[in-house]
């Protein structure tokens, strides 16, 4: 099996989410995500933050 990218697109790491593009632009901008900039101008999420979002979301969902 593949291992996962050390990095993801903004419309990768929503489909992971669960959410809009749109959404992950506004977590990069709040600091809720953090992205990297490539020369390109273009950004990536690391792929271990996008999990670790969602293993903090369980863990929230499950305790309540």
């Amino acid at each position: 099996m593949l291992a996962d990218p050390p990095f993801l697109t903004l419309p990768e790491a929503a489909a992971k989410l669960g959410v809009g593009e749109s959404t992950v632009r506004r977590w990069v901008k709040a600091g809720r995500l953090k992205a990297i900039h490539l020369p390109s101008g273009r950004r990536r999420v690391r792929t271990a933050e996008v999990e670790a979002i969602l293993a903090s979301d369980e863990t929230a969902v499950g305790a309540a």
